[in-house]
């Protein structure tokens, strides 16, 4: 079975026709739906085009089909000018369309001249992040980013606990919430992960931080480790 993302209906395979070309050995759309848009090309372009001219995969232009390689898709000019390029050590990106160095791209295994360029990668990929922090924010917290920026800015743009300014542009900090108590479920702040991995977490009673804060500012002893404090000494072989 083979979904047709045309009409998107889930068809046997025998539905779509055969195409080397691709993966699973089928054309992308079904029978029904390549005859149709062929049918519906045909009406516009009439017998007389149909017979005689092809359209060019890159410039996009009705040419007679002499100037097209048997069974090819792109015209002959249109070859000329990439083999020109080619020539010159460039390549097309495949969004943007435009002929830059290879130094532009990202390392590649592809055979294919046309992969997308670092430029239009990172805006792909940055959109996305945006878009999946958004879904995160509101399965697992409930909030919208408006919300999530408009709480940031209620803390003046810096963690509450260690007072160290976020990012503008990064919206990736903690979300914590109260996991027990009488506020359970209730977002509190935005945080470094490190602040809320270990001081907010596992401490939804406050008296046990005031205390370990008293301990912070007041040690119960006058005593030293000798030499080297213990956290800061390094095992050597």
């Amino acid at each position: 079975m083979k979904r047709c993302p045309k009409c998107g209906n889930t068809k046997p395979v025998e539905m779509f026709a055969r195409s080397p070309k691709n993966r699973d050995g089928r054309h992308g759309h079904c029978r029904e739906c390549s005859s149709s848009a062929t049918r519906q090309a045909y009406a516009v372009r009439g017998k007389l085009s149909w017979m005689t001219e092809s359209e060019c995969v890159r410039c996009k232009r009705l040419l007679p089909k002499s100037m097209f390689a048997h069974h090819g898709r792109s015209c002959s000019g249109c070859l000329a000018f990439e083999a020109e390029q080619h020539a010159k050590n460039l390549k097309q990106c495949n969004k943007c369309q435009e002929w830059l160095t290879h130094d532009k791209f990202q390392p590649s295994k592809l055979s294919t001249y046309r992969t997308n360029c670092r430029a239009c990668t990172n805006a792909f990929q940055f959109g996305r992040r945006d878009k999946t922090r958004a879904y995160i924010l509101m399965r697992e917290y409930g909030i919208t980013v408006e919300q999530y920026d408009e709480l940031i800015h209620r803390q003046g743009g810096k963690c509450p606990v260690c007072s160290i300014p976020f990012e503008s542009d990064n919206r990736s900090y903690h979300v914590d919430h109260a996991h027990s108590g009488v506020h359970e479920g209730r977002i509190r702040a935005i945080v470094h992960g490190e602040c809320n991995r270990s001081i907010l977490r596992d401490h939804d009673d406050p008296a046990q931080l005031r205390a370990a804060a008293d301990i912070i500012e007041n040690p119960l002893t006058d005593w030293y480790v000798p030499g080297v404090p213990y956290n800061q000494r390094r095992t050597t072989k």
